[in-house]
């Protein structure tokens, strides 16, 4: 199969394929949503990209419950990224229609690193 890509990889973490159910919260104002069902496509140590029926909006934020404990990748996570109640929050970056289903959208999520000041902000929101 021929690589449409053909210039030079730009990304500076590898992407693993991962598809698991998750579930994302999405920051609006001061308040949180309801749990909203996605499926994972695939994983960095920057971020995720998820599949979903109910898109966030552009660049809010996202409380994500992912399970990441089997990935080899999962402590260069933990170190870095915002990690609040067994969760990771990321802001999203990329937001567009699925090319390979109908009615769902491909959402793009690079994590947010630690921050003491931001993880009491918005873990007083999580319950």
């Amino acid at each position: 199969m021929n690589n449409p890509y053909a210039g030079e990889e730009r990304r500076e973490f590898y992407r693993i394929n991962y598809e698991k159910p998750l579930k994302f919260n999405e920051f609006v104002g001061t308040e949180i949503s309801e749990p909203t069902a996605a499926v994972s496509k695939n994983v960095s140590q920057s971020g995720v990209l998820f599949q979903t029926k109910n898109p966030p909006s552009i660049s809010n934020l996202l409380w994500i419950s992912l399970d990441l404990r089997t990935l080899n990748i999962c402590q260069e996570i933990e170190q870095n990224a915002l990690i609040i109640k067994n969760g990771m929050v990321g802001k999203v970056i990329r937001l567009e229609e699925s090319k390979t289903e109908e009615n769902t959208y491909d959402v793009g999520v690079c994590f947010l690193k630690k921050d003491s000041k931001l993880e009491k902000k918005l873990g007083g929101l999580i319950d």
